[in-house]
């Protein structure tokens, strides 16, 4: 059967888009970042096993190399090779020894997420944990003590649950970071300026994975279409948006984008399995249109 996780595959594929457009800004390499993603159920993991990706057929890193870069987090801290009884679909994501052997910690059976900032020194920080306000003051002003522009995308949904709210993290780190949110936040004003906050939504992946996977009459909707559409989504948002920090594009733009994201799904089936190619206009032709009778007022 032809299907796909979005809560994992889409979700990462988000994550990634909005990572690469944040790199736009300041002509800054994937290859250079550190990651923590704190939260390592389906929507964390599958942001790690995103990036991991992106850094070995993008950048041809080692899968070593790749997962070095990135420090997953739970309710018990750090998931580490030392730590027993990890779940199987976290262990690729297991720290080494090797990397935080050295650290400042009083407790290596349980580093939290105060001293992976500070001793990782992370570039990027991504919430999936679904515990409000775990980003506190002090973290968020590690993270800007890290990096010049640190990423800080609390993706947790719905608003209630985010890690910590944009005007927060504005605050903590004196307008240096640039934010995402999973959920749908009002402008705010932060020194004189009007601060528009971009949301990191599967919608932006799943319905056109989904058509092109439908069109492409293909067998399975292989890892590296996430990958692929990752970076679509990234040259789909305009440059204006990026550089006031709007690392994704309006939802106004769905169709559109969606679209795009079909096409490059299609695409990668068909290098993978010889099934039939399309052109944009193929995939805009049979996109569904919603058609309503019109409301007429009676007495």
């Amino acid at each position: 059967m032809l299907s796909f996780n979005d809560d994992i595959q889409g979700t990462g594929s988000v994550a990634l888009a909005g990572i690469l457009n944040v790199l736009k800004c300041f002509n800054g390499e994937l290859k250079d970042q550190r990651f923590v993603i704190y939260g390592a159920g389906a929507g964390g993991i599958g942001i790690a096993r995103r990036i991991a990706a992106c850094l070995k057929s993008k950048l041809k890193l080692s899968e070593k190399a790749s997962h070095n870069q990135i420090a997953v987090l739970d309710s018990k801290g750090l998931v580490t090779e030392e730590r027993k009884n990890v779940e199987d679909y976290k262990k690729p994501f297991a720290m080494g020894k090797n990397v935080y052997k050295s650290w400042d910690a009083e407790d290596f059976s349980l580093l939290a997420l105060q001293e992976v900032i500070t001793n990782f020194q992370p570039t990027v920080l991504i919430g999936t944990s679904g515990c409000a306000g775990h980003f506190t003051e002090t973290i968020l002003k590690a993270m800007a003590d890290n990096t010049e522009h640190p990423i800080i995308l609390p993706l947790s949904n719905p608003t209630s649950n985010s890690e910590a709210m944009p005007q927060e993290i504005y605050k903590a780190t004196k307008g240096k970071a640039i934010v995402a949110t999973g959920s749908p936040f009002a402008p705010f004003q932060y020194n004189g300026r009007n601060v528009l906050i971009g949301q990191g939504n599967n919608f932006f992946i799943f319905p056109g994975v989904g058509l092109g996977g439908i069109l492409s009459g293909g067998h399975y909707i292989s890892d590296e279409v996430f990958t692929e559409s990752a970076y679509t989504l990234s040259e789909l948002t305009p440059d204006k948006l990026i550089s006031r920090g709007i690392i994704y594009p309006s939802f106004k733009n769905i169709r559109e984008i969606s679209a795009h994201i079909a096409l490059v799904t299609t695409h990668q089936i068909a290098q993978e399995q010889g099934t039939a190619e399309y052109s944009i206009e193929d995939i805009k032709s049979r996109m569904w249109k919603p058609r309503y009778h019109p409301i007429i007022k009676t007495e």
